[in-house]
C-alpha cells in the first residue's frame, strides 16, 4: 500500500531479485538509473504502473511477472534497455508502453488479455520487438505510435468469401498522424503452401 514501493534515483549497477510487491501504485520506479537489473521479481494487482522507468537507459528486465495492474510497465525516455522473457498478462489498460524511447530491446515477452492494448506506444519509433507472444500469435515488428493487441478468434472478423485463415489476428491502430508499423510474418513450409498465402487487412468491410 505504497507510493512508490521501491524507488532507484540516479542509481547504477544494482540488482533487484526475487521480490513480490502487490497493491502499491508504482511498484518499481527506476528515474535517472542505468546499468540496473531487474530480475525473477513479481509486481502483480497494483493500482498503477507495476513498472515506470523514467529518463532511465541501459537497464535489463527479465524473467519478471508483471500481471493484474492498471499498466503493467511504462518506460518513458530512456534508451538501450532490455526486456526480456516477462509476462505482461490482464492489466487494466496497457501491457506494454514506451513513450519518448529509443532503441530499446523487447525480446520475448508475453503480453495478451490486457483489457485495452497490449503494447501502447507514442513517440517511440526506434524500439525493437522481437517475437512477443499475444494469444495465438508470436509477433516481431517496429513501429511508430501505435496500438496493439492479439484477437482471440472469438473476436476476428469472418473470412472473406472462397479464403480461410491460420487463426491469428492481431488489431493495430494508429496514435499519431504519421504511424506506421512493419510487421514480420514467418511461418512453416512444411504446414502452409506458400503459393496460397495472402495477407488480409480488414477495413471495417
Amino acid at each position: 500500500n505504497n507510493l512508490d514501493h521501491i524507488l532507484l534515483g540516479y542509481t547504477t549497477n544494482s540488482t533487484i531479485n526475487s521480490i513480490n510487491v502487490t497493491f502499491s501504485v508504482y511498484a518499481l520506479h527506476l528515474f535517472n538509473s542505468s546499468g540496473n537489473n531487474i530480475i525473477n521479481s513479481t509486481f502483480n494487482s497494483n493500482l498503477g504502473y507495476a513498472i515506470f522507468s523514467v529518463y532511465s537507459s541501459n537497464n535489463i528486465f527479465a524473467n519478471n511477472t508483471v500481471n493484474n495492474n492498471i499498466i503493467g510497465i511504462r518506460l518513458f525516455g530512456g534508451s538501450n534497455n532490455v526486456i526480456t522473457n516477462n509476462t505482461f498478462n490482464s492489466n487494466s489498460w496497457w501491457g506494454i508502453n514506451p513513450a519518448s524511447t529509443s532503441s530499446n530491446n523487447f525480446t520475448l515477452n508475453t503480453a495478451q488479455n490486457n483489457s485495452k492494448w497490449d503494447y501502447y506506444s507514442t513517440s517511440s519509433s526506434t524500439d525493437i520487438i522481437t517475437n512477443l507472444t499475444t494469444y495465438q500469435n508470436i509477433i516481431s515488428f517496429t513501429s511508430k505510435d501505435i496500438a496493439l493487441r492479439g484477437l482471440q478468434s472469438s473476436e476476428a472478423p469472418s473470412n472473406p468469401t472462397g479464403y480461410s485463415n491460420v487463426n491469428e489476428w492481431i488489431n493495430v491502430t494508429n496514435n499519431s498522424a504519421d504511424s506506421w508499423v512493419y510487421l514480420n510474418f514467418s511461418y512453416s513450409e512444411s504446414i502452409v503452401d506458400e503459393s496460397s498465402l495472402k495477407i488480409w487487412k480488414y477495413n471495417g468491410t
